[in-house]
């Protein structure tokens, strides 16, 4: 299939009559397509505060639903995950003086505010993963019990990380990278929903990674059942642990 430009306009043109703007009396309030995990929508703020400057911040959207959903971000390992993930914005931090300490937020000239308003709405999606550390909240996913794993142990995990690429120069998303003061790995998944697509994504991933092969981590649910072909493919790119391995492998990689 051939995505012409014709396409490209489609896309844009629904993804356009899904979003309002409205006008407060002091900064504008735009509506995104996007939901978090209990559907309230992302609804993000833009105040001019400076002759181009501008703020895009959530409001503290993320860290209240976080909140809600019984996530501690004031716990070392949590905040610090939270904070990853909105130093991964590729803006200079919000410079306004009503941005609060948990906001997701960003200062652009005007001509970048529709790039920022696309990353901070992705951004607090992100953040959605952290619900997994939710006091009441038993792990769901496989996704859920590494972020558990791993925070469990006083370590920093952003979900959904870019990891440079070494031909190309550009970044790939990443199931996730988990890190300490002085060491990280980035980690990506195979569950038993996802085995033979899971093992061609992270093959490919991780054969171009730029980090070296002792950063890398092809994590593996327990279910998994891989073929001897399969795993001799992830080892010659990767680190290959097993789920009940993971907690000891992280502990001694990245958390010593």
């Amino acid at each position: 299939m051939i995505i012409n430009d014709s396409l490209i306009e489609a896309v844009q043109a629904s993804v356009g009559k899904r979003m309002a703007v409205w006008s407060l009396a002091d900064r504008s309030v735009v509506a995104t397509p996007w939901t978090l995990e209990d559907q309230t929508p992302v609804t993000l703020y833009v105040t001019q505060i400076g002759d181009d400057v501008f703020d895009v911040s959530d409001a503290g959207l993320a860290s209240g639903a976080l909140a809600d959903a019984g996530v501690d971000l004031t716990r070392r390992a949590v905040g610090e995950s939270f904070t990853l993930i909105r130093q991964g914005l590729r803006f200079a931090p919000a410079m306004g003086s009503d941005v609060g300490e948990w906001d997701v937020a960003v200062s652009v000239p005007q001509d970048q505010l529709g790039d920022a308003l696309l990353e901070v709405s992705e951004a607090v999606v992100r953040t959605e993963a952290l619900r997994a550390l939710g006091r009441h909240r038993a792990p769901r996913t496989f996704g859920d019990r590494i972020i558990r794993t791993a925070a469990g142990i006083g370590l920093r995990v952003e979900p959904r990380a870019y990891l440079a690429l070494r031909h190309s120069g550009a970044r790939r998303r990443v199931a996730y990278r988990v890190s300490s003061e002085r060491k990280d790995a980035f980690v990506q998944t195979i569950t038993r929903a996802s085995t033979t697509n899971g093992y061609d994504h992270a093959k490919a991933l991780f054969s171009d990674a730029l980090v070296g092969p002792e950063r890398r981590v092809t994590a593996l649910e327990n279910s998994v059942r891989l073929d001897a072909w399969q795993v001799e493919g992830l080892t010659e790119v990767s680190q290959v642990v097993a789920e009940r391995d993971l907690e000891t492998f992280l502990a001694k990689a990245i958390a010593a």
